[in-house]
């Protein structure tokens, strides 16, 4: 119910699941998939940063400790771009 209040008509995914670990990311998948949400999927902060730039979801379900560009430093890229803020 939390994630309804964020899905936007305008966006072609409305989440975008950024976790480096397969299983939580299809778990994730399962669960939304059964709400109808567009999904986009990334195993790390560089190939979500990537994703982002294809499709501005309207959230992004994000964990903060994967290799290659946690979520930390994912948050503070996605900030420093205007039109991502």
């Amino acid at each position: 119910s939390v994630l309804k209040r964020y899905r936007h008509d305008h966006s072609s995914c409305n989440v975008l699941i950024v976790d480096d670990d397969p299983s939580t990311r299809r778990m994730l998948r399962q669960m939304l998939d059964r709400e109808s949400f567009e999904l986009a999927e990334a195993e790390n902060g560089l190939v979500a940063l990537d994703k982002v730039a294809r499709c501005r979801p309207s959230v992004i379900l994000l964990d903060l400790i994967m290799p290659q560009m946690d979520g930390f430093e994912f948050v503070a890229k996605l900030r420093s771009r205007e039109e991502w803020r």
